[in-house]
């Protein structure tokens, strides 16, 4: 999920072995579930190019830990989706990131705020 505009991004059936690439799966799944927000590939390489190095940490934050609990909750809405076999599940994500996120009092559309 991205932070800033909450928009879900979904790798399903990982293994162990598939965490050393996972950075590459990140990318391809930004790629595919973008396309399929039919956003131009341009605009997708130009966003990719400008990202940092992909990195992983722990989360300590109980609100960002919150966050992701939901993005999954929203994700599993969805689940009927989830093509076999397939880590990148840009269908799933897409859907999730069409559920309303919020605080309680202030809420956004995730794949709104990813077009602005």
């Amino acid at each position: 999920m991205n932070d800033s505009n909450r928009y879900v991004i979904v790798l399903h059936g990982l293994k162990a072995k598939d965490l050393s690439k996972i950075g590459e799966f990140i990318v391809q799944a930004i790629r595919e579930t973008w396309l399929g927000e039919s956003i131009k590939k341009e605009v997708i390489e130009e966003y990719l190019s400008r990202s940092t190095e992909i990195t992983f940490t722990t989360t300590k934050d109980r609100k960002s830990v919150a966050r992701l609990n939901k993005a999954c909750e929203y994700a599993g809405y969805f689940e009927q989706l989830l093509i076999p076999n397939t880590i990148v599940q840009p269908a799933v994500g897409k859907k999730a990131s069409r559920v309303l996120a919020g605080d309680g009092k202030d809420f956004i559309d995730p794949y709104k705020e990813l077009y602005s």
